[in-house]
C-alpha cells in the first residue's frame, strides 16, 4: 500500500494493502495477511530480511481526504528523532479453519468489527504505546523532532473533528470549535505543526520550553487576497514547505471574471496562485486557471511539489489525432520556475506514449514516477533528470522508461514510491556561521526571519534571540500573572537552514491563536546574542552576535519599497506609496 523508509536508512516498512479498497485490481490480499497475521513489515536494507513490527493490525490507507489535507510528503508511517515508529492502524481478528479436520488450519482470514484508526508508537525495543483513543478516528497525524504528535481525530461520540497535540503522555486541544476539522496540515523542519481552515489564515503550534504546554500563533495572511480588503483574511488551501530554500508556499483560491462581448456575459473561473507567505513576497510565483470543477476536484490528482527552485505539478489533457478522433487522455507534468515563472512541460508526446500516472516524487533532481502507458497497455516506471530539463536537454537525454517486470496492463497499479537514498553526513568546514539574509518587508507587519550559512544548533539560536522596541509591552496571562517587556514573543518555523518568526503583541502573547502583528511606524531591533552556534559548535561570525535595525510602515506619511520580477533583478520598480488612514 505504501513504503517508508527510517531516518537512518537502514529499514523499509511496508504497508501491506488487502485489495479492499482504493482502484480494485480483482484481488484479495487479505488472505495472505491473515495466514501471517501482519499487514506491517520491517525489513532490512542491507539483506532483505524482514519481521513483523505489529501483529494483527491494519495500516491506515492513504485516501484522497488524507492527500488533500496533508501537504507535505507524511505518510501515516513516521518517526521521531530518537527513531521511535508510530503509525496509525486498526486491529483486526485472524480466523482460521480447519475443513478437513486435521487440526491444521486450512485457510486464515482476516475480521473486524470497525475501521477506527488509532495512533501507535513501537520503540526500538519494540515497547509499544497507543497515543489515541478508539472512539477517535484518526485521519491524520505528524510527529514532531522532539516526538509530540499532533493529529485530526474525528470523535465518534459527538460526531465532532479538533486537532491535538500528544505530548508526554497527555494530550492538549489545538482547535477549538468542534467543526469539521482543518483544510491543510504539515509540520516544519523543527516542532512546529502548521494548519488551517475556511478563514482563519495560517496557524501555528510548537511545544514549549518545558514539553508540558504549547506556544500558537496565526499569520495573517490578508496580503495575499486580490479583493484589496485588508480586513479579509483568506486561508491557502494547501501549503508547501521547501526546506532547500526555507521556504513556506501557499496555494490560494480565487475567481476571475471576464466579460463576453458576443453573449454580453461574463465568464467565471476559478484561479489557483501559488504565493511566497514565508519569506513574504506580495508578488504571486505562479497562477493556475482550472476547469469548471474547481481547485478540489482538480487537486484531487495533482499534489504540488517544490524543489531546485522549480513547482511541479500535475495536468491531464486530451490526446486527439490528426483527423480530430479522440484518442483518450493522458498526464503531463508542470516545470514552472519560480523565479522567472517560465514554465517546461514533460511527457507532452503523446504520439508515442500516453502516460496514466499512478505516483509520482521528487528527490534531489530526480523525479521518479509509475505509470500505466495507455498506448501499450504496459505498466512503467520512469526517472526524470530535471538537472538536464533546466539545461535545456532533449528528451532523449533526461527520460529513462523502463517497463515493469510484473506488467500486465492497468491491473499492475504501483501506488507507492520510496526513495532510497544514502545517509548523508556534513562535515564540519570549521567556517563561522552568519546570517546570509534577512527577510524584513516594511509592508509586512506579520512575519520576519533570516537565513544562515551553516546548519544551525536551533536551541541556541532561539534562546540568544530577541526581537524589541521602545514600545512597552503588557501581557496578563490568567491567575494574576502579568509581565511587561520590550521584546515581542515569538513563533519559530525553522524551514532548512532560514528561521521565520510570527510575531505577537496580544494580550495573552502566544497563548492563543489571537496574534497581533507588529506596531506601525515603530523602531525594531532583531538582535542575535554571541552565545549563538552552528550544529558544530562554531560561534556565530565575530563572537559578538548579529542586529539588524528596521522601521515598520507608517500609520500616515509616505515610504517606499522595492521588488524585482526575478532573482536577478532585470525588471525592479521602487514605489513610493502616500498613505493615508483611510486609503492607501
Amino acid at each position: 500500500m505504501y513504503s517508508v523508509t527510517d531516518p537512518a536508512g537502514e529499514y523499509v516498512y511496508l504497508a501491506l494493502d488487502t485489495g479492499w479498497w482504493g482502484t480494485w485490481d480483482g484481488n484479495d490480499y487479505s488472505q495472505f495477511i491473515g495466514e501471517a497475521n501482519c499487514a506491517l513489515y520491517k525489513v532490512n536494507i542491507s539483506d532483505s530480511s524482514y519481521s513483523c513490527l505489529h501483529e494483527g493490525v491494519l495500516l491506515q490507507d492513504m485516501d484522497q481526504s488524507y492527500m488533500q489535507s496533508v501537504s507535505g510528503n507524511q505518510k501515516p508511517i513516521q518517526f521521531d528523532e530518537d527513531g521511535n515508529v508510530f503509525y496509525a492502524a486498526t486491529p483486526f481478528e485472524q480466523m482460521c479453519d480447519d475443513y478437513d479436520g486435521d487440526g491444521v488450519s486450512d485457510y486464515c482470514y482476516i475480521n473486524f468489527s470497525s475501521w477506527i484508526p488509532q495512533i501507535y508508537r513501537t520503540d526500538s525495543a519494540g515497547t509499544r504505546t497507543t497515543i489515541s483513543q478508539d472512539n477517535t478516528f484518526i485521519e491524520f497525524f505528524s510527529v514532531l523532532h522532539s516526538g509530540e504528535v499532533v493529529f485530526q481525530g474525528y470523535n465518534q461520540t459527538d460526531f465532532t473533528a479538533a486537532l491535538w497535540m500528544w505530548q508526554n503522555g497527555s494530550v492538549i486541544n489545538l482547535t477549538q470549535d468542534g467543526g469539521w476539522g482543518v483544510n491543510f496540515f504539515t509540520a516544519d523542519d523543527g516542532n512546529t505543526a502548521i494548519w488551517g481552515d475556511w478563514d482563519s489564515g495560517v496557524q501555528f503550534a510548537r511545544p514549549d520550553e518545558t514539553g508540558q504546554g504549547v506556544y500558537l500563533a496565526t499569520l495573517n495572511t490578508a496580503l495575499f487576497n486580490s479583493t484589496g480588503n485588508s480586513s479579509y483574511n483568506p486561508s491557502p488551501v494547501r501549503v508547501i514547505t521547501n526546506s532547500e530554500n526555507g521556504s513556506l508556499y501557499g496555494v490560494f483560491e480565487d475567481w476571475q471574471s471576464t466579460y463576453n462581448p458576443d453573449t454580453d456575459t461574463w465568464d467565471y473561473s476559478t484561479i489557483l496562485s501559488v504565493y511566497s507567505m514565508l519569506p513574504f513576497d506580495p508578488i504571486p510565483k505562479a497562477k493556475m486557471t482550472l476547469d469548471e470543477n474547481g481547485w478540489w476536484a482538480w487537486m484531487e490528482e495533482t499534489p504540488f511539489q517544490i524543489a531546485n527552485g522549480y513547482l511541479y505539478y500535475k495536468e491531464t489533457k486530451t490526446a486527439y489525432s490528426g483527423g480530430g478522433a479522440n484518442l483518450g487522455n493522458y498526464d503531463v507534468i508542470h516545470m514552472l520556475n519560480l523565479d522567472d515563472r517560465s514554465e517546461i512541460l514533460l511527457l507532452t508526446d503523446y504520439t508515442s506514449a500516453k502516460y496514466d500516472m499512478y505516483n509520482w516524487r521528487l528527490s534531489g533532481n530526480i523525479l521518479y514516477f509509475s505509470a500505466l502507458n495507455t498506448s501499450t497497455n504496459i505498466v512503467v516506471t520512469g526517472k526524470i533528470d530535471t538537472s538536464l530539463v533546466a539545461a535545456g536537454e532533449p528528451e532523449s537525454a533526461y527520460l529513462t522508461i523502463q517497463e515493469s517486470a510484473s506488467a500486465v496492463g492497468a491491473a499492475s497499479a504501483i501506488k507507492d514510491i520510496e526513495v532510497l537514498v544514502p545517509t548523508t553526513v556534513i562535515n564540519d568546514d570549521g567556517l563561522a556561521p552568519t546570517v546570509t539574509e534577512y527577510h524584513i518587508n516594511t509592508e509586512n507587519l506579520y512575519s520576519l526571519g533570516m537565513s544562515f550559512s551553516e546548519p544551525m544548533d536551533r536551541t541556541t539560536v532561539e534562546s540568544g534571540l530577541s526581537l524589541s522596541s521602545n514600545e512597552l509591552l503588557t501581557f496578563n496571562f490568567p491567575g494574576g500573572n502579568t509581565v511587561q517587556t520590550n521584546d515581542v514573543p515569538l513563533m519559530k518555523v525553522w524551514l532548512g537552514n532560514t528561521l521565520h518568526l510570527i510575531p505577537d503583541r496580544s494580550a495573552l502573547a502566544l497563548g492563543d491563536t489571537t496574534t497581533t502583528g507588529l506596531k506601525k511606524g515603530t523602531d525594531y531591533t532583531l538582535a542575535l546574542a554571541g552565545t549563538v552556534t552552528d550544529s558544530f559548535g562554531n560561534a556565530l561570525y565575530s563572537g559578538a552576535g548579529d542586529t539588524e535595525l528596521f522601521t515598520t510602515l507608517p500609520d500616515m506619511g509616505w515610504y517606499y519599497s522595492a521588488f524585482s520580477n526575478d532573482a536577478s533583478g532585470t525588471f525592479s520598480m521602487t514605489l513610493i506609496h502616500i498613505y493615508e488612514p483611510t486609503r492607501l
